[in-house]
């Protein structure tokens, strides 16, 4: 909704939680096709019984990528014509 109202005071939160958010990704393994992604560490869904343990999180980075790749473009389509923007 930030995006299609065109407030960029919204999107700049966004895009401060998005940064957060990928700090938290780790190096995948080059097995599972290397880059950044989320490890399932454990708990209920996640364990050695299902041999989701220690894999990525497929569905959340697709979803995070697609939430980051969002905000940035609605921060470009907000951003002053001629400047840059800060973020």
């Amino acid at each position: 909704m930030a995006d299609r109202c065109r407030r960029a005071d919204r999107l700049g939160e966004l895009a401060d939680l998005v940064s957060t958010a990928l700090d938290t990704a780790t190096d995948l393994p080059a097995a599972q096709g290397g880059g950044k992604g989320w490890i399932c560490r454990g708990g209920r869904v996640c364990s050695a019984a299902n041999r989701l343990a220690g894999t990525e999180v497929r569905l959340t980075t697709a979803q995070f990528l697609l939430l980051a790749n969002r905000v940035a473009r609605g921060l470009a389509a907000a951003a002053p014509t001629g400047g840059s923007s800060s973020r």
